[in-house]
C-alpha cells in the first residue's frame, strides 16, 4: 500500500513540472516555458537550447519565422530551474532580389 501511495505522489509532483508546451500570450506573440526537475545539476544552456528550437520548429509548421522578445532563466537555490521564452512570429523575409 505504501509503494502505490509512493509511486502516485510521484507522478503528481513530476506531472506538475511538465513543460505546458507553447501558449499564445496576444496575437502573434508567444511563450514557452521549461523547468527542469535536476536542481543544480541542471544543464542550462541545453534547457535555452531546446525552447529554442522548440519555438523554431512550431514557427516552421506556420510557415512564418521567429522573432526574439526576451528569454529569462532563474536558478533557485531551493527548487527547479526554469527558463522562459517569449517570442513573435513573423512572416519569412524574401529572398534576395536580382536586378
Amino acid at each position: 500500500m505504501k509503494t502505490r501511495y509512493l509511486l502516485l505522489s510521484c507522478a503528481l509532483i513530476l506531472g506538475g513540472c511538465a513543460n505546458p508546451g507553447i501558449v499564445q500570450m496576444s496575437p502573434g506573440v508567444y511563450m514557452i516555458a521549461k523547468s527542469n526537475g535536476a536542481g543544480m545539476f541542471s544543464n542550462m544552456p541545453k534547457m535555452k537550447a531546446n525552447v529554442v528550437r522548440q519555438a523554431t520548429e512550431f514557427a516552421e509548421r506556420q510557415g512564418k519565422v521567429v522573432e526574439p522578445i526576451s528569454m529569462h532563466d532563474t536558478v533557485p537555490t531551493h527548487g527547479f530551474p526554469t527558463v522562459e521564452y517569449q517570442f513573435r512570429l513573423v512572416d519569412k523575409p524574401l529572398g534576395p532580389t536580382t536586378p
